[in-house]
């Protein structure tokens, strides 16, 4: 388990009943058609190449009152 940024993109391949969803983690060297074949192919359930991407879950959550980072001391 990881905490990812905001900005992160993950594209929805699938909502799990709890709320959650699974996305893919697709290596950033890949673009366009690269991204898209990636995607296309965990979304019909196939095998993810490791060097290409990894699927995930993925759980949203909201801290609450987060002022932001503490000042060094």
């Amino acid at each position: 388990m990881w905490r990812a940024p905001a900005q992160l993109e993950l594209p929805l391949i699938g909502v799990l009943a709890d709320g959650t969803y699974t996305s893919v983690l697709i290596n950033p060297k890949l673009r366009g058609a690269g991204r898209a074949k990636v995607i296309t192919a965990a979304m019909a359930g196939h095998q993810i190449d490791p060097a290409d991407g990894y699927l995930v879950r993925v759980i949203e959550y909201h801290v609450p009152d987060r002022v932001g980072t503490a000042p060094a001391s």
